[in-house]
């Protein structure tokens, strides 16, 4: 079977099986190109004649649904300062454990491990990071190598690719950001496909952890806050400084730099913020000390009052009471920071928006975490998604 019939087998068999990821596949062009597997632009799919030749169709399945998801996510405008080849892996692994779970055959070659069942991108990454920086080594005397040798084999997995020689100029580079035209195309695409499968019975397994229908977007509001945050985060990988250790044991890996992210985050204990509010905005809370290993967080609790301030750095427990109940007024906050805290990068507010705001726009920025639309006099709005409202 020719490789244009199995790509077209492969786009019918994803719209019968799998209707929500063949609705998106359709949208791809396929053309064979010099690449090592396959690889997307937003518009076309380039494949390795000689990769899908030799590959079942399930394969082909697996490669058209695994593009459009990058796309539909939009990884590649998420990445904002990470390091490429980590971050790919990361989306990956998120993207492959998606669909595995909706019964897609997963390649020998492709990146999937169970452990990052029903995380995010973001949090896959960081977790990657601490385990490259943190976990590479093994100082056990009984090791003479000092060195654990299964950690070793993870890391050549998550090595960067190679650099080019000088013959390969013309291999197609990794996929850049969308245009702002290509990435609202996919969205439009991910609601009309999104509401057909609904219709059909077809929802994909897992959606609602990612999609979210706040505003005119179907955006993941946890994605957007920790898009947020990455544009403040000055910590990744270089390789100018390798790192000396692993190089010894004949690895090259890069050794990290950090400039420790300093935020504030307030959370509004008025009494028009329920338990089931509150507990959602500790929880995301942890998520971002876990998402972000070397961040400062100075916590203010508060009403219509500071009613408690805390700090804290990743990896300590929080510990931290909520008290409140009375009216909102969001000045309070805007004050402690001014008077007591060295400026933040970046103040995060958790409410339900309904307060006396400040009114003059403080030298930081300010994002208000929502719970429903709201128009604050400055900064942005991320509105949040309760469980209860992807059901």
């Amino acid at each position: 079977m020719s490789v244009e019939r199995k790509i077209t087998k492969a786009k019918t068999r994803l719209v019968v099986k799998h209707p929500y990821f063949g609705m998106l596949a359709s949208r791809l062009r396929c053309e064979s190109a010099d690449v090592e597997a396959f690889l997307s632009d937003g518009r076309t799919l380039q494949y390795s004649e000689a990769f899908f030749s030799q590959e079942p169709v399930e394969t082909i399945e697996f490669a058209l649904a695994n593009s459009v998801m990058h796309h539909v996510l939009s990884h590649e405008n998420r990445r904002m300062s990470r390091q490429g080849w980590l971050w790919q892996l990361a989306t990956d692994y998120a993207i492959n454990s998606m669909l595995k779970n909706n019964g897609f055959t997963i390649p020998q070659r492709a990146n999937f491990e169970e452990r990052f069942e029903g995380m995010y991108a973001e949090e896959i990454y960081a977790r990657l990071k601490d385990e490259i920086r943190n976990e590479e080594y093994n100082d056990d005397e009984s090791n003479e190598e000092g060195y654990n040798e299964q950690n070793k084999n993870r890391t050549k997995e998550q090595e960067p690719p190679k650099e080019r020689q000088s013959g390969n100029d013309s291999l197609p580079l990794p996929p850049a950001e969308l245009s702002p035209e290509v990435e609202q195309e996919w969205a439009r695409a991910m609601k009309e496909a999104l509401q057909k499968a609904k219709e059909q019975g077809s929802e994909p397994q897992g959606a609602e952890r990612f999609f979210t229908r706040a505003g005119r977007h179907s955006i993941e509001w946890r994605s957007e806050l920790h898009q947020a945050i990455n544009r403040h985060l000055k910590s990744d990988y270089t390789f100018a400084r390798p790192n000396k250790k692993a190089i010894a044991n004949g690895i090259y890996l890069p050794s990290t730099y950090s400039e420790r992210l300093n935020i504030a985050v307030a959370i509004d204990s008025s009494g028009s913020v329920d338990d089931v509010l509150l507990g959602l905005f500790t929880a995301e809370l942890e998520a971002l000390l876990l998402s972000f290993p070397d961040t400062r967080v100075d916590l203010l609790i508060c009403d219509a009052r500071i009613q408690g301030v805390y700090s804290f750095v990743s990896g300590e427990v929080l510990d931290f009471s909520v008290k409140g109940g009375g009216g909102t007024d969001f000045r309070p906050v805007f004050e402690y920071i001014e008077e007591n805290i060295l400026e933040p990068s970046l103040l995060i507010y958790f409410t339900d928006a309904k307060g006396a705001f400040p009114s003059s726009e403080p030298p930081y920025e300010t994002i208000w975490v929502a719970d429903g639309e709201c128009s604050p006099p400055f900064g942005r709005t991320i509105v949040l998604q309760r469980k209860s409202d992807a059901d």
